[in-house]
């Protein structure tokens, strides 16, 4: 099973696994297509022959990266999301050195993912998914993190205060 970009030919695909991962709240191809045009470079598939097991569309910004991760329901839990992830972690930087991601209330397995891999979940938004009317968690993974000494736990500097609330 081959890692590859994200290329213009697999919209069709990405777009229709994107409806079988977020029944709810799937891109449209339109969005689809303009984030591959756009952010190619660091879009990613994983795929057997033909057939796209997983994809993670990345949007980067000025000093973070926002991930959207799908992989199919039939190959999950073999480390498809982790290769993925892993990959996308590696292209960060000092200057590009946050990486987001939202997971709604109710997918308590990618917040376990998302924890498992060193995110820590820093806000919720009530209103983030509009079309599922369910509250949604960013969750972020930074390169370096700071220490806080109080509780022990690696966590963002500037977001030290707040994290109990989650």
């Amino acid at each position: 099973m081959d890692i590859v970009n994200l290329q213009e030919h697999y919209v069709t695909k990405i777009y229709q696994l994107e409806k079988i991962c977020y029944p709810n709240e799937f891109l449209s191809v339109n969005q689809i297509q303009s984030y591959i045009t756009d952010f190619a470079k660091n879009g990613l598939l994983i795929k057997d022959n033909e057939f796209i097991i997983g994809y993670s569309i990345v949007i980067n910004d000025d000093t973070e990266i926002d991930l959207r991760l799908g992989i199919h329901p039939q190959y999950r839990r073999l480390q498809h999301a982790t290769r993925l992830l892993n990959k996308v972690k590696s292209k960060l930087n000092h200057s590009k050195n946050i990486l987001k991601c939202w997971v709604p209330e109710d997918n308590l397995d990618g917040q376990l993912f998302l924890r498992s891999h060193g995110f820590i979940c820093t806000k919720t938004d009530n209103t983030h998914y509009k079309r599922r009317k369910t509250p949604g968690y960013m969750f972020i993974y930074r390169l370096e993190w700071g220490f806080n000494e109080q509780n022990g736990i690696l966590v963002p500097d500037e977001l030290e205060l707040g994290l109990d609330a989650v």
